[in-house]
């Protein structure tokens, strides 16, 4: 496994001469068709004299691949870009593009580290040729002509890379869009940009032919992949899970909750499983670590390593606090579902998430609001730096929350609300059936359209026979502290009726899943974030308290609008450096779970 490459200063490459090179090759992978007829490229080299034209006259060891002995290369290396590295390697003299001393450069382990990482959810058969890699890497003593080889795999794999990076073939909203249609067929290679042509090599070509050393190309590299922190996190999560023994790992066998002062085999079980989690360290305080101290005997040490001492139960609580369970220090059969999640999934998982980041901008911006779903958190940043943490509710599993990237653009002091037409013909049409009372005990009132500014007795219309089709009312609940937006509304414009609101239940969010709202973010310090929202403004804490007080509905227009990510994630890096998992709430890592065969779209 290479190792994680080492931090670079991003600004330099964003400022320097790295960047306009990468957006040249951003705008032509995207806008314009490939000159040649297609992909995979395994059509035969170019004639020696047109070769010839291009190449230095010494050549090297890799001219001598495409210059002398093309079908050798053609029949032995299963390459999908020949005529393209030929190109790339003539206009770098055939000089080797990964390789330094016959080592690998630094631009040439980040390559891999990248490949194998956009690789590891294994939901497509990526061309990166990854064991052939390894297999000439790994060779005892490696030969000029092996290194050669692995150099020339490593720059086909890079053009793959590059294809499936600006196709947006790597955008998990892409992949799930077009979930029904995935046939087990294998990985299609000739990857299509958006505009629906094959990928144009030749400004690939020309960025490649500029960069003059490995450390440029280690730059290009950098952008060609998320900055964010927390991808850089998930990559070093995903390597210690690829380096775990998966042979050491067995699933908890099935029996009685396990918990404190029991002693049985599946104690042992557990804490092998801890253990190779990283949740348990042999050093644990408890009476395993003080018992090993006195030397016991073998039989002894089965005893004590199948005792359920409170070492081993912190390290269980540690585990249920990583993966949203009740903390309890209990192996009960919750708990037990999740320690039986195999390491080879985690890594699927852990990569599959490390692709939703690829969706994001690169800059977050100065002041944004952070809402990771799966944990039921809002955060308002500003400078890098969390200003407000609340717990939130979102959307049932069957009405969820959309992942999006929006803004927030107004705040709404005691708003009426609007009630979307879904909830009223399947929610409230039913309850207003059952009790004739229902709408009014609700302060909800009825106009006869989304025109009409006069409201219209309940008693006026035909509920027994109202459904979808004849029910064209606009119902509307009354601003107080029985509306269920609360007394704060955030809007976020084009936004399908999604926005941030306070709520008339407060006490929901001591629940531990609280996936209860109708699709909108319900949070737990409204007034807070429109403090902070608000701050240098006239709007102080005493005015917008009043205004509360006061009943009226006010709009007020934030200064700037402020940039909010609804983000899906069922696994990431927290600031002490604990992944965390999280189950699956709206189905989204569906592909993570399909049959074990790699799928194509």
């Amino acid at each position: 496994m290479p190792p994680t490459p080492r931090a670079i200063n991003l600004g330099w490459c964003r400022q320097g001469v790295i960047q306009p090179i990468l957006t040249a090759l951003v705008c032509a992978s995207l806008l314009t068709g490939c000159a040649s007829s297609g992909s995979p490229e395994t059509a035969r080299l170019s004639s020696d004299s047109e070769v010839s034209s291009l190449v230095n006259t010494e050549g090297s060891g890799l001219r001598h691949w495409f210059f002398e002995d093309s079908d050798r290369l053609l029949s032995e290396f299963p390459l999908n870009h020949t005529p393209t590295l030929a190109r790339i390697y003539a206009n770098s003299d055939y000089q080797p593009l990964w390789l330094e001393d016959e080592q690998l450069s630094e631009a040439g382990q980040l390559l891999l580290q990248i490949l194998n990482e956009t690789s590891a959810d294994r939901i497509y058969r990526y061309p990166y040729h990854l064991k052939l890699i390894q297999q000439h890497w790994q060779a005892s003593d490696p030969d000029p002509e092996a290194l050669n080889a692995l150099d020339m795999l490593m720059t086909d794999a890079f053009v793959s890379y590059t294809d499936d990076l600006f196709s947006e073939k790597l955008h998990p909203s892409n992949m799930q869009r077009h979930l029904k249609s995935l046939q087990k067929t294998g990985y299609v290679k000739s990857s299509r940009s958006p505009d629906g042509n094959p990928p144009n090599h030749e400004e690939l070509i020309n960025v490649l032919s500029r960069l003059k050393t490995s450390e440029q190309l280690y730059q290009l590299l950098l952008e060609m992949a998320p900055n964010h922190p927390q991808y850089l996190r998930l990559r070093e999560a995903l390597n210690r899970f690829q380096a775990m023994d998966e042979g050491n790992w067995r699933p908890l066998e099935s029996g009685p909750t396990l918990e404190l002062g029991m002693l049985e085999s599946r104690v042992g079980q557990l804490r092998d499983l801890l253990t190779l989690y990283g949740d348990y360290q042999p050093d644990q305080p408890g009476l395993f670590t003080r018992w090993l101290k006195q030397q016991p005997t073998e039989q002894q040490q089965e005893v004590i390593y199948n005792t359920f001492d409170e070492g081993l139960e912190l390290a269980l609580r540690q585990f249920q606090r990583r993966h949203g369970l009740t903390v309890d220090g209990r192996a009960g059969p919750e708990t037990r579902r999740v320690l039986n999640i195999s390491p080879d999934y985690r890594v699927r998982q852990i990569a599959f998430n490390m692709k939703r980041w690829r969706e994001l901008p690169r800059d977050l911006g100065e002041r944004y609001l952070w809402v990771n779903m799966t944990e039921y958190k809002l955060q308002l940043v500003t400078n890098h730096e969390v200003e407000l943490d609340m717990r939130i509710i979102i959307g049932k599993s069957y009405r969820p929350t959309p992942v999006m990237q929006k803004h927030v653009s107004t705040l709404v002091f005691n708003p009426y609300w609007n009630v979307p037409r879904r909830l009223v013909v399947n929610d409230m049409l039913p309850e207003q059936r059952k009790d004739p009372e229902y709408l009014d005990k609700k302060h909800i009132r009825i106009f006869e359209d989304w025109n009409s500014t006069t409201p219209i007795p309940a008693s006026s219309i035909d509920w027994e026979n109202a459904n979808r089709r004849n029910f064209h009312y606009r119902l509307r609940q009354e601003p107080g502290a029985y509306n269920s937006l609360g007394r704060i509304k955030f809007s976020i414009p084009d936004s399908d009726s999604i926005y941030l609101h306070d709520t008339n239940s407060p006490e929901l969010f001591n629940k531990d899943k609280r996936t209860i709202s109708s699709g909108c973010i319900r949070i737990e310090h409204p007034q807070a974030l429109a403090q902070a929202l608000l701050s240098g403004t006239r709007w102080t804490p005493g005015k917008i308290q009043n205004t509360l007080n006061s009943g009226k509905t006010r709009h007020v227009r934030l200064m700037e609008d402020v940039p909010i990510y609804l983000f899906y994630a069922t696994t990431w890096v927290d600031d002490n450096q604990q992944i965390q998992f999280r189950d699956d709430i709206y189905k989204l890592d569906r592909l993570v779970n399909f049959p074990s065969s790699p799928v194509s779209l």
